[in-house]
C-alpha cells in the first residue's frame, strides 16, 4: 500500500509531485521478481491457427504417416486426402477471418490497422536503435551520436518554424469578436473517481515516458494513487504551475519515406509520461464541455 502522507504535506507542486513520483517508481522494481520460463519447443504457429484446427493438422500428420507404412489402404488413403482438402480449405477463412476481427477491434486506431497491415503483407518494422546517418559525407552510427544529431536538426526544425512565423500582434483581437461571452469557464475540482475513469480508458500500452512509468502499471495501482493524483491535479491548476517533470518528453525519431540515411526523411514523435496523459483529459474534458454548453464553437 502506497503511503502519500509526505505529498499531502507540501503545498508546493514542483515539490509534492517530486516526492510522489519517487513513492511511484519505487514499488513496480519491489513488486517484481524475475521467473524462469519452462523449455518449450520452437514451433512457430501463425496467429490464426485455433486449437481446433491444430488438433485436425496433426491428425492429417498421423494419417499420412500410417499411409506412407500402408500405402494400399484405400479407405486410410480416401480419410486423409479428404481431411487434408478440408485443411487447405479452412485455412484460409480462418486467416480471413482472424484479421476481420483484428480490424474490426481497431477501426478507430490509425496506429494498430498499420500494425495489422504489416502484419499481413510481413513487412518488417526496422529498429529506431540501429539508425545509420549520413551528414556532409561522414557516416554515424553510435547511438549517442546519432541521438545527438537528431536533437541538433530537431531543435533547428523548430526554431525554423518560429522565424517563418513571427509573433502576431493580438493587442486588438478584442476588436474582431463580435459578441463576447457572458460567461465565465469555472473549473470544478478533479475528483478521485474522474481520475480513476481516465486511466481506465487508456490502452495497455508498456511504452514508457522519462520517468519509466507505462500506462499498464498506472492501470494497475489506478486505485491507490487516484487520490494523491486528484490532489496534485488541483494543486497545480490552482498554483498555476506544472511540475517540469510532466513536460519532458522522449523524443523517437519516426521514418517517414526515401533514404534512411537521410536525416530529412525522419519527423519527430514525443512520449509523454502517462501521468501527464491523465492531467491532459481531465483538462481537456473541462474545456471541451464549456466550449459546448456556451455555443462557443462555429456549427462550421
Amino acid at each position: 500500500m502506497m503511503t502519500h502522507t509526505n505529498v499531502y504535506r507540501s503545498n508546493i507542486i514542483p515539490e509534492a509531485y517530486t516526492k510522489f513520483l519517487k513513492i511511484l517508481q519505487t514499488h513496480p522494481d519491489s513488486a517484481t521478481h524475475e521467473k524462469p520460463l519452462p523449455r518449450k519447443r520452437n514451433v512457430i504457429l501463425k496467429p490464426w491457427i485455433t486449437k481446433d484446427l491444430l488438433k485436425r493438422i496433426k491428425l492429417k500428420n498421423k494419417l499420412s504417416l500410417k499411409f506412407q507404412k500402408h500405402p494400399n489402404n484405400l479407405s486410410l488413403k480416401n480419410r486423409y486426402k479428404n481431411l487434408a482438402s478440408a485443411i487447405k480449405r479452412d485455412i484460409p477463412l480462418a486467416r480471413d477471418n482472424f484479421y476481420r476481427y483484428k480490424f474490426e477491434n481497431c477501426s478507430h486506431d490509425i496506429k494498430k490497422q498499420w500494425n495489422v497491415l504489416n502484419e499481413i503483407t510481413n513487412k518488417t518494422v526496422h529498429n529506431n536503435n540501429s539508425i545509420t546517418l549520413i551528414l556532409n559525407g561522414a557516416t554515424y552510427s553510435d547511438r549517442s551520436v546519432v541521438a545527438n544529431k537528431f536533437n541538433d536538426y530537431f531543435s533547428s526544425m523548430s526554431s525554423s518554424l518560429n522565424l517563418q512565423h513571427p509573433e502576431c500582434d493580438c493587442t486588438h483581437i478584442v476588436d474582431l469578436i463580435d459578441d463576447l461571452s457572458p460567461n465565465s469557464f469555472v473549473f470544478h475540482p478533479i475528483s478521485a473517481l474522474e481520475v480513476i475513469k481516465v486511466i481506465k480508458s487508456l490502452n495497455n500500452s508498456h511504452s514508457c515516458g522519462f520517468n519509466s512509468i507505462s500506462n499498464k502499471v498506472l492501470k494497475n495501482v489506478a486505485y491507490n494513487v487516484a487520490d494523491v493524483l486528484a490532489y496534485l491535479f488541483n494543486l497545480s491548476v490552482c498554483s498555476g504551475v506544472v511540475p517540469a517533470e510532466l513536460k519532458m518528453a522522449i523524443v523517437i525519431p519516426l521514418f517517414n519515406k526515401g533514404d534512411r540515411q537521410v536525416i530529412e526523411n525522419y519527423r519527430p514523435i514525443s512520449l509523454l509520461p502517462v501521468i501527464a496523459k491523465v492531467f491532459e483529459k481531465s483538462i481537456k474534458k473541462r474545456m471541451i464541455s464549456f466550449l459546448a454548453q456556451t455555443n462557443f464553437l462555429s456549427p462550421n
